[in-house]
């Protein structure tokens, strides 16, 4: 029976929410294992809609009405073969190109931006070369003359 629930809740299982918005919610899927022990183990698969209506007191949360809608499923377990140990290991370990591998230096914000940092050494800016405007440089004619005023000099 827990091999079966992990089953289920594998097949069945979303997103885990923080906060549930009561309307917001407008199905429900139940499961629900009955027997065990001497008698076969009986599983009941049932789906309802979900129907808020305005409680009787004001302040109160409204009142929630199922209605059984879709497929509803008894399932019972007439024949088990429980794979050994070691087997059922090796079923549900996952292969290492499957596993995500790990960013050094990247996390999410709370926006799921990814955000990621970088190290670069020091930089000599000593020996960086800049691009020199042709308006800041002299004319060629100018060069000649102030070389040969610190001449003088």
């Amino acid at each position: 029976m827990e091999r079966l629930r992990n089953l289920l809740l594998d097949f069945f299982n979303g997103a885990e929410p923080k906060h549930i918005t009561l309307s917001g919610v407008d199905h429900v899927i139940t499961v629900t294992a009955l027997g065990g022990g001497a008698e076969q183990p009986r599983i009941k698969l049932r789906h309802y809609h979900v129907e808020l209506s305005r409680s009787k007191i004001p302040s109160a949360a409204p009142q929630v009405t199922l209605h059984a809608i879709g497929a509803s499923m008894d399932l019972s377990v007439r024949r088990s073969q429980i794979a050994p140990d070691t087997l059922w290991k090796d079923a549900l370990r996952v292969p290492r190109q499957a596993r995500p591998k790990k960013q050094k230096n990247v996390s999410r914000d709370e926006w799921g931006d990814k955000r990621g940092r970088v190290y670069l050494q020091k930089q000599n800016l000593d020996n960086l070369q800049v691009k020199k405007m042709k308006a800041l440089r002299s004319s060629p004619g100018e060069d000649e003359n102030e070389a040969g005023e610190r001449a003088e000099d």
